[in-house]
Protein backbone atom coordinates (compact mmCIF):
# COMPACT_ATOMS: atom_id res chain seq x y z
CA UNK A 1 0.00 0.00 0.00
CA UNK A 2 2.73 2.33 1.13
CA UNK A 3 4.48 1.42 -2.54
CA UNK A 4 1.44 1.96 -4.63
CA UNK A 5 1.31 5.60 -2.45
CA UNK A 6 4.94 6.25 -3.25
CA UNK A 7 4.64 5.83 -7.00
CA UNK A 8 1.50 7.75 -7.15
CA UNK A 9 3.38 10.93 -5.23
CA UNK A 10 6.13 10.25 -7.73
CA UNK A 11 3.69 10.68 -11.02
CA UNK A 12 2.58 13.61 -9.16
CA UNK A 13 5.47 15.04 -9.09
CA UNK A 14 7.07 14.18 -12.68
CA UNK A 15 3.99 15.23 -13.97
CA UNK A 16 4.37 18.58 -12.07
CA UNK A 17 8.13 19.02 -13.36
CA UNK A 18 6.83 18.18 -16.65
CA UNK A 19 4.42 20.72 -17.10
CA UNK A 20 6.56 23.26 -15.75
CA UNK A 21 9.26 21.97 -18.27
CA UNK A 22 6.89 22.44 -21.22
CA UNK A 23 6.26 26.00 -19.78
CA UNK A 24 9.36 27.01 -20.09
CA UNK A 25 10.51 25.61 -23.48
CA UNK A 26 7.17 27.23 -24.87
CA UNK A 27 8.15 30.56 -24.12
CA UNK A 28 11.57 30.10 -25.23
CA UNK A 29 10.17 28.60 -28.13
CA UNK A 30 7.87 31.87 -27.88
CA UNK A 31 10.43 34.61 -27.78
CA UNK A 32 12.78 32.40 -30.40
CA UNK A 33 9.75 32.86 -32.99
CA UNK A 34 9.22 36.41 -32.18
CA UNK A 35 13.01 36.86 -32.25
CA UNK A 36 12.59 35.67 -35.70
CA UNK A 37 9.73 37.10 -37.10
CA UNK A 38 10.95 40.51 -36.49
CA UNK A 39 14.63 39.94 -37.98
CA UNK A 40 12.69 38.24 -40.95
CA UNK A 41 10.55 41.43 -41.57
CA UNK A 42 13.97 43.67 -41.21
CA UNK A 43 12.98 45.01 -37.60
CA UNK A 44 15.61 45.30 -35.04
CA UNK A 45 14.31 45.20 -31.22
CA UNK A 46 15.27 48.58 -30.32
CA UNK A 47 18.40 48.77 -27.69
CA UNK A 48 16.51 51.72 -25.98
CA UNK A 49 13.17 53.35 -25.16
CA UNK A 50 11.31 54.43 -28.39
CA UNK A 51 8.13 55.85 -27.99
CA UNK A 52 5.24 56.69 -30.65
CA UNK A 53 2.40 58.96 -31.19
CA UNK A 54 -0.50 57.09 -32.28
CA UNK A 55 -2.93 60.14 -32.48
CA UNK A 56 -3.33 63.43 -32.52
CA UNK A 57 -6.96 65.22 -32.54
CA UNK A 58 -7.86 68.76 -32.50
CA UNK A 59 -11.40 70.20 -31.87
CA UNK A 60 -12.83 72.81 -34.47
CA UNK A 61 -14.93 74.35 -32.27
CA UNK A 62 -12.31 75.33 -29.46
CA UNK A 63 -8.58 76.03 -31.33
CA UNK A 64 -6.82 77.06 -27.89
CA UNK A 65 -5.39 73.04 -27.49
CA UNK A 66 -5.13 69.68 -28.92
CA UNK A 67 -4.83 66.02 -27.97
CA UNK A 68 -1.59 63.77 -28.82
CA UNK A 69 -1.50 60.19 -27.35
CA UNK A 70 1.92 58.29 -27.19
CA UNK A 71 2.22 54.53 -26.64
CA UNK A 72 5.80 53.04 -25.16
CA UNK A 73 5.44 49.97 -27.38
CA UNK A 74 5.51 46.10 -25.40
CA UNK A 75 9.08 45.81 -27.27
CA UNK A 76 10.83 48.73 -25.25
CA UNK A 77 13.49 47.57 -23.10
CA UNK A 78 12.07 50.29 -20.35
CA UNK A 79 9.97 53.03 -18.86
CA UNK A 80 10.75 56.32 -20.78
CA UNK A 81 10.78 59.79 -19.49
CA UNK A 82 8.66 62.27 -21.76
CA UNK A 83 10.01 65.69 -21.01
CA UNK A 84 8.59 68.52 -23.57
CA UNK A 85 6.00 68.47 -26.48
CA UNK A 86 6.39 71.02 -29.48
CA UNK A 87 4.86 72.03 -32.34
CA UNK A 88 6.32 72.87 -35.78
CA UNK A 89 4.31 74.93 -38.36
CA UNK A 90 4.17 75.41 -42.56
CA UNK A 91 6.96 78.48 -41.99
CA UNK A 92 9.65 76.31 -40.26
CA UNK A 93 8.73 77.57 -37.31
CA UNK A 94 8.90 75.44 -33.66
CA UNK A 95 6.32 76.56 -31.03
CA UNK A 96 6.46 75.93 -27.08
CA UNK A 97 3.56 74.34 -25.99
CA UNK A 98 2.47 76.20 -23.22
CA UNK A 99 0.37 73.95 -21.39
CA UNK A 100 0.47 69.92 -21.21
CA UNK A 101 -2.39 68.16 -19.05
CA UNK A 102 -1.01 65.27 -17.44
CA UNK A 103 1.82 67.36 -16.69
CA UNK A 104 5.28 67.15 -17.69
CA UNK A 105 8.14 65.37 -17.42
CA UNK A 106 6.42 62.31 -16.54
CA UNK A 107 6.84 58.59 -16.73
CA UNK A 108 5.45 56.25 -19.58
CA UNK A 109 5.65 53.08 -18.71
CA UNK A 110 6.46 49.62 -21.27
CA UNK A 111 3.14 48.76 -22.92
CA UNK A 112 1.41 52.01 -22.00
CA UNK A 113 -0.57 54.61 -24.00
CA UNK A 114 -1.31 57.81 -22.16
CA UNK A 115 -3.02 61.43 -24.22
CA UNK A 116 -1.85 64.30 -23.49
CA UNK A 117 -3.48 67.71 -23.30
CA UNK A 118 -1.59 70.90 -24.84
CA UNK A 119 -2.37 74.22 -24.52
CA UNK A 120 -1.77 75.76 -28.13
CA UNK A 121 -3.76 77.81 -30.05
CA UNK A 122 -4.05 76.68 -33.47
CA UNK A 123 -6.38 78.97 -35.21
CA UNK A 124 -3.23 80.89 -37.18
CA UNK A 125 -2.80 77.82 -38.74
CA UNK A 126 -6.33 75.96 -39.60
CA UNK A 127 -6.22 74.19 -42.70
CA UNK A 128 -2.26 73.56 -41.99
CA UNK A 129 0.02 70.29 -41.79
CA UNK A 130 1.32 70.48 -38.34
CA UNK A 131 3.86 68.59 -37.13
CA UNK A 132 3.89 67.10 -33.32
CA UNK A 133 7.38 66.37 -31.64
CA UNK A 134 7.39 64.45 -28.18
CA UNK A 135 10.51 64.69 -26.24
CA UNK A 136 12.34 61.96 -23.97
CA UNK A 137 15.32 62.10 -21.53
CA UNK A 138 16.21 58.33 -21.79
CA UNK A 139 15.64 57.23 -25.15
CA UNK A 140 14.02 58.04 -29.33
CA UNK A 141 10.91 60.49 -29.26
CA UNK A 142 8.33 60.54 -31.90
CA UNK A 143 7.07 62.83 -34.84
CA UNK A 144 3.76 63.25 -36.35
CA UNK A 145 2.47 64.96 -38.89
CA UNK A 146 -1.37 66.38 -39.15
CA UNK A 147 -3.53 68.68 -40.77
CA UNK A 148 -5.50 70.60 -38.26
CA UNK A 149 -8.89 71.18 -39.23
CA UNK A 150 -9.54 73.96 -41.66
CA UNK A 151 -11.97 76.47 -40.54
CA UNK A 152 -12.58 79.00 -44.00
CA UNK A 153 -13.65 82.47 -43.01
CA UNK A 154 -13.77 85.40 -45.10
CA UNK A 155 -14.66 89.25 -45.21
CA UNK A 156 -16.51 89.40 -48.65
CA UNK A 157 -17.20 92.60 -49.22
CA UNK A 158 -17.21 96.02 -47.14
CA UNK A 159 -19.46 99.17 -48.18
CA UNK A 160 -18.42 102.97 -46.99
CA UNK A 161 -21.27 105.08 -48.52
CA UNK A 162 -22.24 108.61 -47.26
CA UNK A 163 -24.99 108.28 -49.84
CA UNK A 164 -26.32 105.99 -47.31
CA UNK A 165 -24.60 106.90 -43.94
CA UNK A 166 -21.25 108.92 -42.95
CA UNK A 167 -22.21 106.98 -39.37
CA UNK A 168 -21.96 103.53 -40.11
CA UNK A 169 -20.79 100.92 -42.61
CA UNK A 170 -21.52 97.17 -43.76
CA UNK A 171 -19.55 94.47 -43.56
CA UNK A 172 -20.14 90.86 -45.11
CA UNK A 173 -18.57 87.92 -43.43
CA UNK A 174 -18.61 84.56 -44.97
CA UNK A 175 -18.39 80.99 -43.29
CA UNK A 176 -17.21 78.70 -46.13
CA UNK A 177 -19.15 75.23 -47.09
CA UNK A 178 -15.31 73.79 -46.59
CA UNK A 179 -15.49 74.34 -42.86
CA UNK A 180 -15.18 71.84 -40.42
CA UNK A 181 -17.17 74.10 -37.81
CA UNK A 182 -20.45 76.86 -37.52
CA UNK A 183 -18.73 79.81 -35.70
CA UNK A 184 -20.41 82.61 -33.80
CA UNK A 185 -19.19 85.88 -34.53
CA UNK A 186 -18.70 87.93 -31.57
CA UNK A 187 -16.86 91.20 -32.43
CA UNK A 188 -16.19 93.66 -34.70
CA UNK A 189 -12.45 95.90 -34.38
CA UNK A 190 -11.38 98.82 -36.68
CA UNK A 191 -7.87 99.71 -37.24
CA UNK A 192 -7.54 103.17 -38.89
CA UNK A 193 -4.64 106.17 -38.15
CA UNK A 194 -3.05 104.09 -36.13
CA UNK A 195 -5.54 103.19 -33.55
CA UNK A 196 -8.01 100.10 -33.00
CA UNK A 197 -11.55 100.42 -32.12
CA UNK A 198 -14.50 98.33 -31.47
CA UNK A 199 -17.10 98.54 -33.18
CA UNK A 200 -20.83 98.37 -32.76
CA UNK A 201 -22.81 96.07 -34.52
CA UNK A 202 -26.62 97.16 -34.42
CA UNK A 203 -27.79 94.30 -37.00
CA UNK A 204 -27.94 91.40 -36.67
CA UNK A 205 -26.82 91.38 -32.58
CA UNK A 206 -24.36 89.52 -31.68
CA UNK A 207 -22.48 86.88 -30.88
CA UNK A 208 -23.97 85.75 -34.37
CA UNK A 209 -23.96 82.22 -35.24
CA UNK A 210 -22.83 81.94 -38.89
CA UNK A 211 -23.36 78.52 -39.97
CA UNK A 212 -21.04 76.52 -42.53
CA UNK A 213 -21.85 77.80 -45.77
CA UNK A 214 -23.66 80.96 -44.88
CA UNK A 215 -23.04 84.63 -45.56
CA UNK A 216 -24.06 87.52 -43.72
CA UNK A 217 -23.79 91.11 -43.35
CA UNK A 218 -23.35 93.55 -40.34
CA UNK A 219 -24.54 97.10 -39.93
CA UNK A 220 -21.39 98.61 -38.05
CA UNK A 221 -22.31 101.94 -36.15
CA UNK A 222 -19.06 104.20 -36.72
CA UNK A 223 -18.43 107.68 -38.19
CA UNK A 224 -15.97 107.38 -40.80
CA UNK A 225 -15.59 110.68 -42.22
CA UNK A 226 -12.46 111.43 -40.66
CA UNK A 227 -10.60 108.48 -42.32
CA UNK A 228 -11.68 109.04 -45.62
CA UNK A 229 -8.79 108.05 -47.77
CA UNK A 230 -6.70 106.10 -45.27
CA UNK A 231 -5.75 102.45 -44.99
CA UNK A 232 -8.22 101.13 -42.90
CA UNK A 233 -8.31 97.14 -41.70
CA UNK A 234 -11.53 95.45 -40.52
CA UNK A 235 -11.48 92.41 -38.15
CA UNK A 236 -13.94 89.89 -37.68
CA UNK A 237 -13.70 87.49 -34.47
CA UNK A 238 -15.45 84.65 -33.34
CA UNK A 239 -15.68 82.62 -30.05
CA UNK A 240 -13.98 79.89 -31.24
CA UNK A 241 -11.15 82.13 -31.63
CA UNK A 242 -11.19 82.07 -35.41
CA UNK A 243 -10.77 85.38 -37.00
CA UNK A 244 -10.56 86.94 -40.53
CA UNK A 245 -9.47 90.76 -41.56
CA UNK A 246 -9.30 92.91 -44.53
CA UNK A 247 -7.98 96.13 -45.65
CA UNK A 248 -9.76 99.06 -47.63
CA UNK A 249 -9.06 102.49 -48.33
CA UNK A 250 -12.07 104.40 -47.18
CA UNK A 251 -13.19 106.14 -50.14
CA UNK A 252 -13.16 110.08 -50.60
CA UNK A 253 -17.22 111.24 -50.82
Amino acid sequence: MRFIQSAIGISKLILILLLLTSAIVGAVLSYMWTEGYYQSIGFQIPETASVTITNITFDPQNPTFFNVTVLNPSFSPSNVNITKIMVSTEDGVFHNVWGVRPSLPGELRISMSKTFKCVWNWADYTGQDIIVHVFVSDGTGSNLEKAAPLVKLAITDMVFNSTISENSFNVTVRNFALSAADVDVSRITVSANGTIREINVTNPELPYVLNKNSTVTFVCSWNWTAYQGMITEVTVYTLQHFKTSKTITIPKE
